[in-house]
């Protein structure tokens, strides 16, 4: 259905922030932390930039302004708030439009994501994953959707193939990572239908379709009556934090369960492990990537009952 959307869309909707480079590398952080791909690109001459991103509905391109405005909000960074501005534009061919910012990549020892256009030799051992830029929804280009990929070909290759909830699942890159390196009883959810219907299509373009229970479901309530293995969070601070209570209690109790946190920039990182502290979980490492910090996590001790 989407495809033929894109086919039959004659216009393009750009929503963008200009700004000096110096709010603009600011601004980019923050709005990448929500599951978009967003652009950035400056001037060579002047010290101007543009954080954008582009969606072939009207309604959607509304959307996105009022959700770019209040992650500015929330964020507390700026006096004043930068103006989003939404600019229609004659859309080319979809796939066209994106080849400029979007090309394969190896983002893990194992993982390589690619867009359907590029052709790809795999070698032994790889695991790939066909995405394209569908609606805005993300593609793994983001710092803490690339640490999460890290984390868990790290935790496969240490044999930890148990099951697996990817909440705030998003456009589910995540879900059909931890399908193609093995894990068990896939779980995905996210509060947004939308995004519900974006990671299906990607399933199904991935051949795990079968493979991923998803559904829509709130993360601040939320609590499966399975217990998981691994459990990943890869969501705004925020809300990472405001559904810390629901998160751990989706984890088995089990001193080889692992919980993947991502979402946080840096100087929220810390705030952020001190929450999940007080539920009886504590770090076992972290990656910081650009100026976005993420971790793996385990039950305390007398947290967790040491069986699987």
């Amino acid at each position: 259905m989407l495809e033929k959307m894109r086919e039959d869309n004659t216009r393009i909707y750009n929503i963008r922030i200009d700004a000096n480079k110096e709010d603009a590398n600011l601004l980019y952080e923050l709005l990448s932390s929500l599951d978009y791909d967003i652009f950035y690109s400056e001037d060579e001459d002047t010290d101007l930039a543009v954080v954008e991103t582009f969606t072939y509905d009207m309604e959607e391109s509304v959307v996105l302004r009022e959700k770019f405005l209040k992650t500015l909000e929330l964020s507390g960074c700026f006096d004043d708030i930068p103006s989003v501005d939404i600019v229609e534009k004659f859309n080319k061919n979809w796939q066209e439009a994106w080849k400029e910012f979007f090309h394969t990549e190896r983002v893990s020892k194992k993982i390589v994501i690619k867009p359907s256009w590029e052709d790809y030799s795999e070698v032994e051992g790889d695991v790939v994953i066909d995405i394209d830029p569908g609606m805005s929804f993300g593609t793994g280009n983001h710092p803490t959707t690339r640490i999460c990929l890290k984390f868990m070909d790290r935790l496969a290759e240490q044999g930890s193939y148990g099951s697996f909830l990817d909440i705030g699942s998003g456009s589910g890159i995540l879900s059909i990572a931890a399908v193609k390196l093995g894990f068990k009883c896939v779980t995905a959810y996210d509060h947004e239908d939308e995004s519900v219907e974006i990671s299906r299509e990607n399933f199904k373009r991935n051949g795990v379709l079968e493979s991923v229970d998803v559904f829509r479901a709130d993360a601040t309530c939320y609590v499966s009556d399975k217990k998981y293995d691994i459990v990943v969070a890869n969501m705004l601070a925020h809300i990472v934090i405001a559904s810390a209570e629901s998160i751990v209690a989706n984890l088995k109790k089990s001193s080889d369960s692992r919980l993947i946190l991502s979402g946080c920039m840096k100087h929220q990182y810390q705030n952020m492990c001190d929450v999940f502290a007080k539920l009886g979980v504590e770090e076992v490492d972290s990656l910081v990537y650009d100026n976005w910090q993420s971790g793996i996590f385990k039950l305390a001790a007398g947290r967790a009952s040491g069986t699987k």
